[in-house]
């Protein structure tokens, strides 16, 4: 067996040598925990790389170790995240993704992961972008700090599809809800449902299942009727059979959501259908009726139901 007196040198030599079994012999430790994490900012990429699997395969070996890690390499794991290759990315959002499937990041450490990967996400491949959702959503039951909701807010409205999509996410997720539902965030999961990659739709799928979980305001109301043809789009030409069913599953239940509070606030469709004639938004008004089950000649109903109700 090598002997290894805890110095930087010889792990590193011993990671290099990629004889796995003897690493993972040396690093079960504690002192050889803490030497390998040394690695983490080691110069030569090769050294970081290997250094982030034994990591990995030490967190898969033991899950209780996963705190004294997490705690030890997460500012070595966001270095890397923001400026490391696209294997360090990977690597280190995969083990973070390990990580917090065992232990609850800290609100410091919470903060810091979703300032870096709406700084970066326009940068990420594939692959590393299907890290960060699965990352997102284990760690967004989290409630989001007041410090970043003026750069989610901001990130509603960013060029990049990903950047707003995490951020409506975060918001309808993790920040306060009632208060966050309008036109912006709306327009933010349209351009989520209308991305070409499949991990961005399904984010904007997984932000439009929380909003019906609210109580139907007004504004929640409001954001359901302008996705409708985004919608409809999924549920019959979607890039998955997985997309197609869960857009027709959603459909069926913001209809059912929409002819329950429209009948019990007609004036409130009047609005709806007003802004939309006025907007131009013809398609919209169309997947309304559609989603109600009405034509445009049936929307006299409503409008006797307001009429009965101001009579009263």
């Amino acid at each position: 067996m090598i002997e290894i007196r805890g110095t930087l040198y010889e792990m590193r030599n011993l990671v290099l040598s990629w004889n796995l079994s003897e690493i993972m012999d040396q690093t079960r430790g504690e002192e050889g925990r803490k030497t390998l994490l040394g690695l983490l900012s080691s110069r030569d990429r090769r050294v970081r790389l290997r250094a982030l699997y034994v990591l990995d395969r030490l967190v898969e070996e033991n899950p209780a170790r996963s705190r004294e890690v997490c705690r030890e390499s997460f500012e070595d794991l966001i270095s890397m995240i923001r400026g490391g290759n696209d294997a360090e990315r990977i690597k280190s959002l995969a083990l973070l993704n390990k990580l917090f499937s065992n232990v609850q990041p800290s609100p410091k450490q919470f903060e810091r992961l979703v300032l870096t990967i709406l700084e970066t996400s326009r940068e990420f491949t594939g692959a590393a972008w299907v890290e960060v959702a699965d990352l997102v959503r284990k760690v967004s039951f989290l409630v989001v700090p007041e410090s970043i909701m003026p750069l989610l807010r901001q990130g509603l409205s960013a060029k990049c599809q990903r950047t707003s999509a995490l951020s409506a996410f975060l918001i309808v997720r993790g920040g306060n809800p009632a208060g966050d539902i309008d036109r912006v965030l709306s327009s933010a999961i349209r351009r989520a449902l209308n991305s070409r990659e499949v991990v961005t739709v399904e984010l904007g799928l997984d932000t439009l299942e929380e909003i019906m979980s609210f109580p139907p305001t007004r504004g929640v109301i409001e954001a359901l009727v302008y996705v409708l043809p985004e919608l409809w789009s999924l549920s019959s030409g979607g890039k998955s059979v997985f997309i197609r069913y869960r857009a027709r599953e959603l459909l069926e239940s913001i209809s059912g959501r929409l002819r329950e509070y429209y009948l019990m606030s007609p004036e409130d469709f009047k609005s709806v259908t007003a802004v939309l004639l006025m907007e131009g938004e013809d398609r919209r008004l169309v997947e309304v009726f559609r989603a109600l089950g009405l034509s445009f000649q049936t929307q006299s109903f409503y409008e006797r139901n307001t009429s009965a109700s101001e009579s009263s």
